[in-house]
């Protein structure tokens, strides 16, 4: 599974915290944002935010490279390109 709306919005610069399940482990890695367990423990969540708030030269690289990821990644020409060799595939 690929959440277009995760991938939107590292192309914004959105640093993601995610849980790790589905498709999001292919999409975020620890240079891009945070994948974190579930359930979701919220003192978790809390800890990461106020670290992210304190070290902002930390959310800024990764935010830049969030973007770069989703933009090299998951553009809309590569995202056709593989899509239409899954369907070829399925023809043949």
């Amino acid at each position: 599974s690929h959440s277009v709306s995760l991938t939107e919005a590292m192309a914004s610069g959105v640093v993601p915290i995610v849980t790790n399940v589905g498709g999001n482990r292919y999409i975020v890695d620890e240079d891009t944002g945070y994948l974190i367990d579930y359930p979701v423990e919220v003192e978790q969540v809390a800890s990461l935010l106020r670290n992210l708030y304190v070290n902002r030269d930390k959310l800024r690289k990764k935010s830049i490279a969030a973007r770069s990821r989703a933009l090299d990644q998951f553009n809309i020409q590569k995202t056709l390109t593989e899509l239409t060799k899954i369907y070829e595939e399925l023809e043949s």
